[in-house]
């Protein structure tokens, strides 16, 4: 049987310069020996991005095929914690999803070809040997042993830094404010412990959708919680970035494997290049409004509409999925936000500087030479305009 080209061609990794300038950034920081908060709206990117980041051949690019094999870079996934329950919780303690993610997350990548080539042979079984005892230790019929979580951690840690002064680890939390929802302050205060004790060495980055600072903030912690936090945020003071919308680039490639998703519905087998660029412009390269604004846009519009900026908004604007993109972005912001969008909407003043500030970072606004503030999505302006009173 002969496999469709088309659905291959879907199926193949994201290339290593797709959203270049946020991964760069990414690994810019850890090749500094610093950390990297990276904020974006809802269906910003935000997983994609860190997903691609991780790939061996992307990290060789941005790290040169002979540093990259030593730096380890572990993607923690919030969805992945395991849900203990009754006496097991009680058994290993609080923390200890955290830990146990952690470890197997690393052991996972510890064990990959790219870095135990590498390894003297003598010391890459030491390591794997005492790898795969703290992780089993983890599961220790023993409370104690079991909720030593953060040591076990720790010991792998420092059994593979210790081997030469080239190795680098770096955590990347993705979607944090999950892991702050599923885990108390004493993890957090413990990783940052981590960080002090192999200070360049021991990196983490962070995706959310607002500034760690504001997460915590929201959350309702007590003076004793919140100050452990606040240890643990503080790493990140001077390394905020807000994740980008796809560049010309990674948004034409990101059509081209809708193409190649969708062919058998479109009514063409591509879209032509000005519905493309169309499609581009109106979503302002934001990827899930991209993604949800593609399939009617290649099969249940017009082409006549399709070829007008002002009519293809105006259509998918209605559409359920773009409503859906909408919402879904509007309610990741702040009441404040909210307000100035509504001030935009009126063409009134902007008085409140701090959240215009906050939208400007977040790529939802800007301000031209002359001082006019203007929308960077049109398709979320439309929907605003017709949703005004529900805002």
């Amino acid at each position: 049987m002969t496999a469709n080209p088309e659905r291959q061609m879907e199926r193949q990794p994201l290339p290593y310069w797709y959203q270049r300038e946020d991964v760069k950034h990414i690994y810019d920081q850890i090749e500094a020996g610093e950390f990297c908060e990276l904020v974006g709206i809802g269906s910003g990117g935000k997983s994609n991005l860190v997903n691609l980041a991780v790939r061996e051949d992307v990290k060789a690019h941005y790290l040169g095929p002979q540093k990259a094999p030593y730096v380890v870079v572990v993607l923690l996934n919030p969805h992945l914690l395991v849900k203990l329950e009754g006496d097991a919780r009680s058994h290993t303690g609080t923390l200890w999803a955290g830990y146990e993610l952690m470890l197997n997350r690393l052991r996972r990548q510890l064990f990959a070809p790219e870095h135990q080539q590498i390894m003297p042979e003598t010391r890459r079984t030491d390591l794997n040997d005492a790898v795969e005892a703290y992780y089993i230790n983890m599961y220790h019929q023993t409370p104690v042993i079991a909720q030593a979580g953060i040591r076990h951690l720790e010991d792998v840690i420092y059994e593979l830094l210790s081997m030469d002064e080239e190795w680098r680890i770096a955590f990347i939390f993705d979607e944090f404010e999950q892991f702050i929802d599923s885990l108390n302050a004493e993890f957090f205060q413990s990783l940052r412990g981590l960080r002090d004790a192999y200070k360049g060495r021991v990196m983490y980055v962070t995706t959310s959708r607002e500034p760690l600072k504001t997460l915590m903030e929201r959350r309702p912690f007590d003076d004793h919680q919140r100050a452990l936090m606040e240890g643990f945020v503080e790493l990140f003071g001077g390394h905020r970035r807000y994740i980008r919308p796809l560049d010309e680039q990674s948004a034409n490639e990101a059509i081209r494997r809708l193409e190649s998703r969708f062919r058998q519905q479109m009514k063409q087998g591509r879209l032509r290049p000005s519905v493309a660029s169309n499609l581009i412009y109106v979503s302002g390269g934001h990827v899930g409004l991209l993604r949800r604004s593609f399939l009617p846009a290649s099969t249940t519009i017009a082409p006549r509409i399709a070829d007008d900026k002002l009519e293809l908004i105006r259509a998918l604007v209605q559409h359920p999925g773009v409503a859906d993109e909408c919402q879904a972005m509007i309610n990741s912001l702040s009441q404040r936000e909210i307000a100035v969008l509504k001030r935009l909407l009126r063409d009134r003043p902007i008085e409140d500087d701090e959240a215009w500030i906050s939208l400007r970072h977040k790529h939802l606004v800007d301000e031209d030479r002359n001082g006019r503030h203007y929308w960077q999505i049109p398709l979320l302006a439309a929907w605003c305009a017709e949703h005004e009173a529900e805002l």
